[in-house]
């Protein structure tokens, strides 16, 4: 996933041995997020956590990977998001007028043709989208070029701690550290089933549609995201009681009807996918060691906002693992080590 891959580049950057341990699962979140961010959280029109440090930190390490592997992955553009009323417009107008907001946001008049946006759009300048199969592949492909991944799942019977190593045995390879990037997988792991990581699943449909052009993103409840030349993702849906990766047609007539609240031209279904976000009850990171064992460590639980996190919180984490650096405090493990039972 997009965790482990981040903080595996980021240690072989600083010098440090490292191998991947990959499943190879193609059902990820990681795979299957639309790879959007931006700074804004829209329920309260205010910026999300951290968002002054993580979005341009986020913007800067994306394109440095672009030209460390040779690949594009990140596109930037300005997200549209559709206004409801004079209200909603005169609260842009009053986030625009605070010089924490003005290098962010806009207000636009200009109508685009089969979209329903009568009272214009407010923009979130700087968002972006990370290409996030094409940048995973690209991953893998580094890392086995340099030997530093085996594509197989690894069951926790199977590793064993000491004071000094962690060993994998199967594999005969021993290491200082290990480092868990297992997303919603961890609440099946003995040792992170006490987190109180709980999950999200959704839903996102891959769409075909004509007469429809734009470039950035539209927003309004849902995201409508420009793909190729005619095709679309949209997105995406929030179910905190299911945990299977089945599409259900409850989130596909979901996502149809906000399209319908938005869109003009109908569209055709190319395909549906599903994943499990791993969310956390505080909405935070969790980073850091497991209470037991002074050589095991997490980073995990990046929720619906991966893209943006990771590159900033992988820097903490090999500063961690490196260095013995804290992490930031609102995303350090010890706040739930409270809830371990040996």
């Amino acid at each position: 996933g997009l965790a482990g891959s981040i903080l595996a580049y980021k240690l072989l950057k600083a010098g440090k041995s490292v191998l991947v341990i990959d499943r190879g699962n193609k059902n990820s979140s990681s795979r299957v997020a639309a790879g959007l961010f931006h700074i804004m959280t829209f329920r309260r029109l205010i910026k999300t956590w951290l968002g002054d440090i993580l979005i341009p930190y986020a913007h800067n390490f994306y394109n440095e990977l672009t030209n460390e592997l040779g690949e594009s992955f990140l596109e930037s553009f300005d997200l549209k998001r559709i206004l409801n009323n004079e209200e909603e417009r005169a609260l842009w107008r009053q986030r625009i007028e605070d010089e924490h907001y003005q290098e962010w946001l806009a207000i636009a008049d200009d109508q685009i043709e089969g979209v329903n946006s009568p009272f214009g759009f407010g923009i979130v300048r700087k968002a972006g989208r990370l290409n996030i199969p094409l940048f995973l592949d690209a991953m893998t492909a580094f890392l086995k070029l340099n030997g530093n991944l085996i594509e197989k799942a690894i069951d926790e019977i199977d590793v064993s701690y000491s004071q000094d190593e962690v060993k994998i045995n199967s594999e005969g390879v021993s290491a200082s550290n290990i480092v868990f990037c297992e997303g919603f997988h961890a609440k099946s792991n003995r040792l992170w089933s006490w987190l109180p990581i709980y999950g999200t699943k959704g839903e996102i449909l891959d769409i075909e549609v004509n007469d429809l052009d734009f470039k950035g993103t539209i927003n309004k409840k849902v995201f409508v995201m420009p793909t190729n030349k005619g095709q679309f993702k949209l997105g995406a849906t929030y179910d905190w009681a299911d945990k299977t990766l089945k599409t259900t047609s409850e989130a596909f007539e979901e996502l149809s009807q906000a399209w319908g609240a938005i869109m003009r031209p109908p569209f055709k279904l190319l395909d549906h996918k599903a994943g499990i976000r791993p969310t956390v009850k505080d909405r935070r990171p969790i980073l850091g060691r497991h209470p037991k064992h002074n050589n095991v460590w997490i980073f995990n639980g990046m929720g619906t906002k991966g893209v943006q996190l990771i590159p900033y919180f992988s820097e903490q984490m090999k500063n961690a693992l490196i260095e013995g650096e804290d992490v930031h405090t609102e995303v350090d493990i010890t706040r739930f080590y409270n809830e371990y039972r040996v």
